[in-house]
């Protein structure tokens, strides 16, 4: 108690669970954690704010996921300090059209997406590392994905049954883990994947990668000695040079998707003479030297 008033800080196990009537949420800043089922099977519910404060949706093996079954949810907006999307904990979210997950996500949970028919595009953020079983199975509007530069793991089945997906870019220099029933055939077949400029032959190397028949090379915004307001990347007597940026991770690759350097040095020298990618600050540059 603050003041006189009562701070909420967490929403309870199976808190709302079907209520039907219930159509919107808004949930103060000081809510942290949200815990499995909580909203399981409300199915009129439209509108959902999940507040500033939140760290935590929580899931349990024996339960269902904190969402599961919103039918009539059409957005939701995951803040920056969540980490983790658990199990199921958006699937059967048939009318959900659009979700912004947070830029602090690194895992998505297995099926988590599972079913939303009407998601038509879907951006992973850069620091997510691992995405599980099934996470968008289903999801049958899904046209485009967007896959951050830090992914290593897709998991089996993670866009099964997404038939109509026409476009894929994959950020991350090096191809990212895949099983090889992660997308369906039609996509193998037909889907233009979009990989960074000078990886477009790791990618087409690579074990499952390689089942996409149309990979292009694409320039993100970094090209040769390009400079923004935020890092510049340049070359000056076989060093890499790094300006603009304090104490900002540098990784380079180069053309076969390998890291030959990662650290925070701003000038990276030693490295044979060559076309490397240079990952620094959330931007992608290429350079040559």
């Amino acid at each position: 108690m603050k003041n006189g008033t009562v701070l909420v800080t967490s929403v309870a196990i199976r808190a709302f669970k079907d209520c039907t009537e219930l159509t919107s949420v808004v949930l103060p800043n000081s809510v942290t954690k949200i815990v499995y089922e909580a909203f399981y099977g409300c199915k009129s519910l439209e509108k959902v704010d999940l507040g500033d404060g939140l760290e935590e949706i929580s899931s349990h093996i024996s339960y269902k996921g904190t969402f599961e079954g919103c039918s009539s949810l059409k957005s939701i907006t995951i803040p920056d300090k969540v980490e983790s999307i658990p199990d199921n904990c958006f699937a059967y979210c048939n009318s959900l059209e659009n979700a912004d997950l947070g830029d602090g996500l690194r895992s998505l949970g297995r099926s988590a997406f599972k079913e939303c028919e009407r998601l038509k595009s879907i951006t992973i953020p850069n620091k997510v590392e691992s995405i599980d079983d099934n996470c968008f199975a289903y999801c049958s509007s899904l046209e485009k994905v967007v896959l951050g530069d830090h992914l290593k793991d897709i998991d089996y089945e993670v866009f099964y049954n997404c038939l109509n997906i026409s476009e894929i870019t994959s950020l991350n220099p090096t191809p990212p883990d895949m099983f090889y029933n992660t997308f369906p055939k039609n996509v193998l077949e037909n889907a233009t994947v979009r990989v960074p400029v000078g990886c477009g032959d790791a990618y087409r190397a690579d074990l499952y990668w390689r089942e996409f028949a149309n990979i292009v090379e694409t320039d993100f915004g970094g090209v040769d000695e390009v400079a923004s307001d935020d890092v510049s990347v340049t070359v000056n007597g076989g060093s890499i040079e790094i300006a603009g940026e304090g104490n900002a991770l540098v990784e380079v690759y180069n053309l076969s998707g390998q890291l030959v350097y990662s650290g925070m040095e701003t000038t990276i020298g030693g490295i044979a003479r060559g076309i490397y990618i240079v990952r620094v600050a959330g931007q992608t540059f290429k350079v040559a030297l």
